[in-house]
Parts: C-alpha cells; sequence; structure tokens
C-alpha cells in the first residue's frame, strides 16, 4: 500500500508539471498597440531617397518604405516624425530635394490591442528642366589674400553630373545646371579654408530647382 501511494504522488506531480510546461507562465507585460505608417510618395520616387527615417517621440526609430510600414509601440501618448528633412539650423546648408505634402508629425494617443494608422505624404519632383546656383566666398583672416577658388558640384540624385566652376574673389557667379539636389564642395584656396562646421557634417548640400536660383556662400578662414 505504501509503494502504491507513493506512485500516485510522483505520477500526481508529473501530470501537473506537465500541465504547467503546456500553458507557460501567466507574464504581465505592458500594453501596447499596433501602428501602421503609410507613406504615399507622389511625383517621380526615383528622385528621392529609397527609404525614409522616422522617429519617434524625437528618437530614432525605423526606417520607412513606400507604403505600408508596421510597428508595435507601448501604448499611450507618442509622437511619430518623418525625419528626412532637414530642419532648424541644418536647413539652409542641408536641403532636400522631396517635400513634404502634408503634416510630416503625428502626435497623439496609440491605444492598446488597437490599430493606429497614420499617414505621411510626400512630393518628389522630376528631374525636368534647368536652374541656378549662385556661388560666391569671402576670407577673414591675417593672411586673406586670395584670387579664385574652385568649387566642385556633384548631383545627389538621378544620373551623377559632375563640375567645377572657378569662383573669383570678392565676386559672385551664376551657373546654368539641371535640376537636381547638388553637394556644393571646396578646399579652399592658398592658406584659406572652410568652416570646421563643413568638416564633421559634410559640405552643403542645394536644391536647383527649375527656374529659381539657389546660393551658397562660403566664408574662408585665412591663416
Amino acid at each position: 500500500m505504501r509503494k502504491l501511494v507513493l506512485i500516485l504522488c510522483a505520477v500526481s506531480m508529473l501530470g501537473c508539471k506537465s500541465n504547467d510546461s503546456s500553458t507557460g507562465p501567466y507574464y504581465s507585460g505592458p500594453a501596447v498597440g499596433d501602428v501602421i505608417v503609410d507613406l504615399n510618395i507622389s511625383g517621380d520616387p526615383s528622385t528621392g531617397p529609397s527609404n525614409y527615417a522616422a522617429s519617434l517621440d524625437d528618437l530614432t526609430w525605423k526606417t520607412l518604405t513606400p507604403g505600408e510600414n508596421r510597428a508595435v509601440v507601448p501604448a499611450g501618448t507618442h509622437t511619430i516624425a518623418l525625419a528626412v528633412f532637414a530642419s532648424g539650423v541644418f536647413a539652409t546648408d542641408y536641403q532636400s530635394w522631396c517635400a513634404a505634402t502634408g503634416p510630416n508629425r503625428f502626435s497623439g494617443q496609440i491605444p492598446a490591442n488597437a490599430i493606429t494608422v497614420v499617414t505621411f505624404s510626400v512630393d518628389c519632383p522630376p528631374l525636368v528642366g534647368n536652374g541656378e546656383l549662385r556661388l560666391s566666398y569671402t576670407v577673414s583672416g591675417s593672411n586673406a589674400a586670395t584670387t579664385e577658388m574652385q568649387v566642385n558640384l556633384l548631383r545627389l540624385n538621378g544620373e551623377t553630373l559632375r563640375s567645377a566652376v572657378n569662383v573669383p574673389s570678392g565676386k559672385s557667379i551664376d551657373v546654368s545646371l539641371p535640376v537636381g539636389l547638388y553637394r556644393v564642395s571646396t578646399n579652399g584656396s592658398g592658406s584659406c579654408s572652410p568652416p570646421n562646421t563643413y568638416v564633421f557634417l559634410g559640405m552643403p548640400v542645394r536644391a536647383v530647382r527649375e527656374g529659381t536660383r539657389a546660393s551658397v556662400n562660403f566664408s574662408l578662414t585665412c591663416k
């Protein structure tokens, strides 16, 4: 009889363990909500980036591609923003070819166990026509004598286009270019060099659009 009781107890314990294993422990995690970010691109998508950065509560979040993008976030109040477009102090020197055609920022409640749809719309103009880019530079420092400076132009979207222009000291020149997004760079002239900002962030980028004139003025420091 004693042996039978021990066997029954052992079988009962194994059965309980099996049931626990199949159901798993209960976990009370944070409530989450589903988010669908619809990214609509109009115009000519090939003239813009292949993907777009998005931020969540002003922190790097995820990469968006045209169409539907799904994600899960903690339930609560959040801000989702399309972060591809330059803003603040960098908006002038680092321009974008594409532009948002509606709000590029969503702020609101994302409820738990529900789907929240956020829509962003972006327009990327086709590379048709010509525009102008005005180039100039100023010098300062103890050895500010320089006669001209070479400026290099590189189109960043569409077919790669490169050109170099010599800019006279104290003058500005207007260069006719096929429309597009251009990186404008220079190594300076002689003992004169561009500001350190460009060393860390890269040379300025300008959007040259049809029938308009963009401009770049380099401030060189001479030693």
